[in-house]
């Protein structure tokens, strides 16, 4: 009898085992290649947004001031540093944006680079705002002293 539940035991863990395998399988197709053929790669298209984006330093030049495509979901950081990754770049190497186009804050004057998004003082940092179709960024370096 022992022996009995032993064999049934064997053939069941089997069994499912089998059923398992089946079930991991997969379908491949016969195909043969010849010189003409081409594979399709499609990669889904981000969409793109304009926005506007002006740089102003603390004599009131204007760096920049243009209107710029973005793909969708895109920072007001990732647009700076690829309107200026040309043009002097961004310095956002403690935290926060320290220069832009090789134009300094000054710490000691209490002058900074502050941004803003449609005329208001931007919500969160440059690295978390994600810009929406025609947002006005704005980035000033300017005298935080009260």
């Amino acid at each position: 009898m022992k022996n009995l539940k032993l064999k049934v035991l064997s053939l069941s863990l089997a069994l499912l085992m089998l059923i398992a395998l089946a079930g991991c399988q997969t379908e491949t197709a016969n195909t043969q290649s010849t010189a003409d053929s081409s594979i399709a790669i499609t990669t889904p298209v981000k969409e793109q947004i304009t926005v506007h984006l002006s740089v102003i330093d603390k004599d009131g030049t204007k760096l920049l001031d243009e209107d710029i495509k973005v793909d969708d979901g895109s920072t007001a950081l990732a647009l700076v540093k690829d309107a200026f990754k040309d043009k002097g770049g961004v310095d956002d190497s403690a935290g926060y944006i320290t220069a832009i186009g090789g134009v300094k804050e000054d710490v000691s004057a209490k002058i900074s680079w502050m941004y803003y998004v449609n005329g208001g003082f931007a919500p969160v940092g440059a690295g978390e705002y994600k810009l929406k179709a025609n947002d006005k960024v704005e980035f000033k370096l300017e005298s935080w002293a009260s």
